[in-house]
């Protein structure tokens, strides 16, 4: 099949569509337009001249005027001139005086039309200077000493109705010379030179006698320009009768393209006159002489006419056009003109019988007897003079004819069946359908059964191929039960999986979880097969289907398995985009979309191990979930496109280095729950505490976990071991600040007798001097005093 992807048909019938800095001020994003602008301007000039920018800025003056009402474009488009250094001052005045004039308008009670007109007949404004000179001109008017007469005046000479509809906001003014001045604008050339010299006075001095505004309306009415005129009345003369000039603008749009000519003087008398009433006949008349009735039925219910002349006539030519196509008399080709309008298909009858008002239930026996024959092949005639309709209506169900439901349909409207007989018949038929159903399904089970035996592969294809037409005729009798009797009989799930799928779709998947069928071989994992590849975000779904087969394990294997592959994945991609190590996740959407995803799956899987008491799994599961939210919330610390250090998939060796000189305390509580990995925790406070100098490290490790005497030493050890080195020397400033926070280290230590030992060995006399001076004195001279120490103890050991 031909696609667009084909770059013949693209070009060929593509909509191609030019992203200028315009299409974009039209979206409202001037950020981008502004781009756009200078990319084109530095491409096609390799610079930006004073005069591009300042016709660009002209364009977005004109389409922030034109579309003044919409403030997503406006503020764009004053946006995108001020991004250019140019002053928006002058777009922000003409907006904002734009905006209050239609507000005026909206809340003139006098006037409440003449907002519609101001969108109807709004000058189409392409560029500043012709918006310019619109609000010029109005505050032109505004200023003189008689604006009505100034805004009529630049109405005629500018040939501008609009002008006419804003000299009605002002009081007083002159509604009728509004009124007519906007006519004579409006219709331009359609007045004739004659009439025009007459009116000549009248425009110039704005006075309008009777008689020159009823010789301006003949001649309106005798040139059919009748919508104009309704038009102008509605908008400046509400109150008055122009629901008689609105009826006769609606004859107008009727009569268009009938070829009938009113008398359109005639039809402007009174309702009770005689011309108006023969006016009013001849024009029906004429309609049905020429077929038009449509039309003529449209015309008398305008009018007030009664229908029967129009209806009685197209329904009588209709019944006889029907009957002749059916006997054959006649031919499509043959049929008149206006008959042949109707058929927009090829069924002629239906069409036709679709347009009566009387005889309608004959016409649609007739189409019914007529599509009975050309479905069964027979002639009309015979179909006419049918004794047993039911006879034949069971035969042509039986033999599987052609559209054999419409012929059922067909049959029963032409035999006049009641309720009763069809209910009937129907009870009838579905009690057959539903045994021959039952009986093709296990006929189906038992060949697959024997093909299966005999290693038949051409036998087994034959009855897939069977199976899936039946399904079909299942789906649409939506016999789920027998659907899924046929999946488990046959049991080639993977083959017939559009079963599955079937009942996913009309929310039948419970036909599935009936009572034993949690016995049939295979069918629960083929059940879990299905929704892993199809539904997997559908929980609830598979918590259904694991209760019903006790599938707690293997679902929780599954949702274990796709976190791993999700995390396995993502590492892959990353190290091809980073060639060195260690790989770096970097802050996309993609990236944690993966990474929520992958959360989610080992939290499923948490849950589902819980549920057949795997405890250990479960744990392990879920210090997996907890594993990818650190590695989320680390990426989330970073704008878009930096990158963070990778938690996942790592060897004991990196492990250990993200622990000791990396992470929090939390953070590395989580990282060594998730990889079972034990911690040398002398090494890591020393690193976070005295070499980093993190004091928070320390409070939060005393908080989770005590600070033996063990720990102390290690850290004293490793101290000791660098203060002593022969780096000293070469690292003289590092060493001192790392002895400042060593010194922070034993202060922050709460058994006496470790800080006292401590202090004393790493010759810190200010901790041993308040440890002297303090509470602590007595208990020193009971416990470490009188044991002894050695307080050149060789760490080194």
């Amino acid at each position: 099949f031909p696609h667009f992807s084909s770059e013949k048909l693209s070009a060929k019938y593509g909509h191609n569509v030019t992203l200028s800095y315009m299409y974009y001020l039209k979206q409202g994003r001037p950020s981008i337009a502004v781009n756009v602008f200078i990319v084109d301007q530095l491409r096609l000039h390799r610079k930006i001249s004073r005069k591009m920018k300042k016709q660009a800025c002209n364009f977005a003056h004109g389409l922030a005027l034109k579309r003044f009402a919409n403030q997503s474009i406006t503020c764009a488009c004053i946006s995108f001139i001020e991004m250019l250094g140019v002053d928006s001052g002058n777009v922000r005045i003409h907006v904002a005086a734009a905006n209050k004039i239609l507000n005026y308008l909206n809340s003139s009670v006098s006037h409440s039309t003449g907002k519609e007109q101001l969108h109807e007949e709004q000058v189409e404004l392409t560029s500043y200077e012709d918006s310019n000179d619109v609000f010029c001109t109005l505050l032109s008017c505004h200023r003189s000493q008689d604006p009505p007469r100034a805004l009529l005046t630049a109405c005629h000479t500018l040939r501008n109705p609009l002008f006419a509809i804003f000299a009605t906001c002002y009081e007083p003014s002159s509604v009728l010379a509004c009124f007519c001045t906007w006519l004579i604008t409006s219709l331009g050339s359609c007045i004739s030179a004659n009439l025009k010299s007459k009116l000549c006075s009248a425009l110039q001095q704005n006075v309008w006698p009777v008689q020159q505004v009823e010789s301006l309306l003949k001649e309106i009415v005798s040139t059919g320009y009748i919508t104009t005129l309704a038009r102008g009345f509605s908008i400046f003369l509400p109150v008055m009768s122009a629901c008689d000039f609105k009826l006769l603008a609606q004859l107008a749009e009727c009569l268009e393209g009938t070829g009938v000519l009113a008398d359109w003087v005639a039809l402007c008398h009174d309702k009770g006159c005689t011309e108006y009433q023969a006016e009013l006949k001849h024009c029906v008349d004429q309609l049905v002489e020429n077929g038009r009735y449509q039309q003529g039925l449209d015309f008398v219910s305008l009018v007030g006419l009664p229908k029967d002349s129009v209806m009685i006539a197209q329904d009588l030519q209709l019944l006889w056009t029907c009957m002749s196509l059916a006997e054959g008399e006649i031919t499509p080709y043959q049929m008149s003109a206006e008959h042949r309008m109707l058929l927009s298909e090829p069924a002629i009858l239906e069409k036709l019988v679709e347009h009566l008002q009387h005889g309608r239930k004959l016409g649609s026996r007739l189409v019914c007897c007529f599509r009975v024959a050309m479905n069964l092949d027979m002639p009309y005639q015979e179909i006419l003079k049918l004794e047993d309709p039911l006879r034949l209506l069971h035969t042509s169900l039986a033999n599987d004819c052609c559209n054999k439901f419409v012929v059922a349909s067909d049959l029963m409207l032409a035999a006049q069946m009641n309720s009763e007989e069809v209910s009937r018949f129907l009870c009838q038929e579905i009690v057959a359908a539903v045994s021959n159903h039952v009986q093709v399904v296990e006929i189906l089970i038992r060949a697959h059964d024997c093909y299966t035996t005999a290693l038949n592969m051409e036998g087994i294809v034959a009855v897939l191929h069977r199976a899936h037409i039946l399904t079909n005729n299942l789906l649409q009798r939506q016999d789920w039960a027998l659907m899924v009797r046929l999946l488990t009989g046959i049991g080639r799930y993977t083959e017939m999986n559009y079963i599955f799928q079937m009942l996913k779709d009309n929310e039948q998947f419970e036909f599935l979880l009936g009572k034993g069928l949690d016995k049939v071989p295979n069918l629960k994992l083929a059940v879990l097969d299905f929704l892993k590849q199809h539904c997997p975000e559908d929980r609830e779904l598979f918590r259904l289907v694991s209760l019903h087969f006790s599938l707690f394990s293997e679902v929780a294997d599954l949702w274990e398995s796709e976190g791993c592959a999700r995390v396995h994945t993502l590492l892959a991609v990353m190290g091809q985009q980073t060639a060195t190590a260690p790989v770096l996740l970097t802050n996309t959407e993609d990236t944690k979309l993966c990474l929520n995803t992958a959360m989610v799956n080992f939290m499923h899987a948490s849950e589902y191990f819980l549920q057949t008491n795997k405890l250990t799994r479960a744990m392990t599961a879920a210090h997996h979930a907890e594993l990818v939210a650190l590695q989320l919330s680390l990426i989330n610390s970073l704008p878009l496109g930096q990158g963070a250090d990778c938690l996942l998939e790592l060897d004991s060796a990196q492990v250990a280095y993200m622990v000791t000189h990396k992470l929090s305390f939390p953070q590395a509580c989580i990282m060594t729950r998730a990889y079972s990995h034990p911690v040398d925790w002398g090494a890591t406070l020393y690193q976070h505490c005295i070499v980093q100098g993190d004091a928070a490290y320390l409070t939060d490790f005393m908080f989770n976990m005590p600070l033996t005497s063990a720990l102390v030493e290690d850290v004293a050890r490793s101290f000791f071991m660098l203060y002593f080195s022969i780096r000293f020397q070469l690292e003289a400033n590092v060493t001192q600040e790392m002895a400042q926070q060593m010194k922070k280290f034993v202060l922050g230590i709460s058994d006496v007798e470790i800080k006292y030992r401590v202090a004393s060995q790493l010759g810190f006399r200010d901790v041993i001097e308040s440890l002297l001076t303090g509470p602590a004195l007595p208990y020193l001279k009971d416990t470490v005093w009188r044991s002894g120490f050695n307080k050149h103890r060789n760490y080194l050991q």
